[in-house]
C-alpha cells in the first residue's frame, strides 16, 4: 500500500497530473547549459522492464560522430528559413559523454532524457532549448527522439517529462542524414524520432523493433479510488515533494541535498522542508 502511494506521489510530481508515465530516477548532469537524467517507465506503480537494450556500451566518440550528422530546418514566414546542427559543435562532446555514461548505467526500464540550453548570442534575444530522449533498442541501434529543437521555452516547458516518441512540440524538421533513418513506430512519421546503427550488423539484420508505447491503452495503469486516509497521506507527501522541487529549482538547496531529502520524505522519516 505504501509503495503504491509513493509511486502515485512521484508520478504526480513529475507531470502534475495522473496521466504520468515517466519517473526521473537519476540526474547525471544538472547545469544551466546541460541537463541529462535517466527516467523510468511506470505502469500501475511498477517499472516496465525489458523496454530497452540497456545497459549499452557506446563510446563517446561514436556518439559525437552520430550527433554531428543531425541537422534541422525550420520554415519562416516572410523570413529566410532557419537551419543548422541539432547539437552545436561546441556542445557535442559534453552531451556525448553524458549520454554514453547514462546509457551504460541504465537498466532495461530506463531511457535517457537530455536538455540543452543555447544562448541566443544577442542581448536582445531569448535563449533556446533543444530537448529529447535517447535509448538503445534493439541492441546496436541508437534512438533519439526530439520534442524541441532550438525553441524558445514556453510556460509548458517547465513541466517537462513529455514523451518525444509520442508528440513533437517543435516546428522544426530533421534533414536526411547518412547513418540515420526515421522511426515508423505506430505510423508516427511526423514525430522527430530517428535511429542510427552503433553496430551496423545489428541494424542491417532486421528493422529495429520499436519499444512499446505507454500511450497504448493496454499499458495504461488501472485506477481505483483510494480511501480517505490514503488520499490525505498522498496529498501531504506530494506537497512536501513539490516544495522540495521548488527549493531545488530556485537554487536554495543543492542536488545532493535534494536527492537526500527526497529519499527521506519517501521513507517517511523527514520533517517538512523549510520554505
Amino acid at each position: 500500500m505504501r509503495s503504491g502511494r509513493i509511486a502515485i506521489a512521484l508520478l504526480l510530481l513529475a507531470t502534475g497530473c495522473q496521466s504520468a508515465r515517466w519517473l526521473r530516477t537519476d540526474t547525471l548532469e544538472d547545469s544551466r547549459e546541460l541537463r541529462v537524467e535517466r527516467e523510468q517507465s511506470i505502469v500501475d506503480g511498477k517499472a516496465q522492464v525489458g523496454l530497452f537494450a540497456h545497459p549499452a556500451q557506446l563510446e563517446p566518440d561514436l556518439v559525437v560522430s552520430l550527433l554531428s550528422e543531425l541537422h534541422y530546418r525550420r520554415s519562416r514566414l516572410f523570413r529566410e528559413d532557419e537551419n543548422g546542427p541539432v547539437v552545436p559543435a561546441e556542445r557535442r562532446s559534453a552531451l556525448a559523454r553524458a549520454l554514453s555514461e547514462a546509457l551504460r548505467e541504465a537498466d532495461s526500464s530506463e531511457r535517457v532524457r537530455f536538455r540543452l540550453q543555447l544562448s541566443s548570442g544577442s542581448i536582445f534575444g531569448l535563449d533556446r532549448i533543444t530537448r529529447g530522449v535517447a535509448f538503445v533498442q534493439p541492441a546496436g541501434v541508437l534512438n533519439i527522439a526530439l520534442d524541441h529543437i532550438e525553441d524558445v521555452p514556453d510556460d509548458n516547458e517547465a513541466a517537462g517529462f513529455r514523451d518525444p516518441t509520442v508528440r513533437s512540440l517543435t516546428q522544426a524538421d530533421l534533414d536526411p542524414a547518412p547513418n540515420w533513418r526515421r522511426s515508423t513506430a505506430r505510423g508516427a512519421e511526423s514525430v522527430l524520432w530517428v535511429l542510427a546503427p552503433t553496430d551496423p550488423a545489428a541494424f542491417e539484420a532486421a528493422p529495429p523493433e520499436e519499444p512499446p508505447s505507454i500511450a497504448d491503452p493496454s499499458l495504461r495503469p488501472e485506477t481505483s479510488e483510494p480511501d480517505l486516509e490514503s488520499r490525505e497521506s498522498d496529498a501531504e507527501m506530494l506537497a512536501q515533494l513539490r516544495l522540495l522541487e521548488r527549493l531545488h529549482r530556485d537554487g536554495a538547496i543543492t542536488t545532493e541535498e535534494f536527492d537526500r531529502r527526497r529519499r527521506e520524505i519517501l521513507e517517511g522519516d523527514s520533517p517538512r522542508p523549510d520554505r
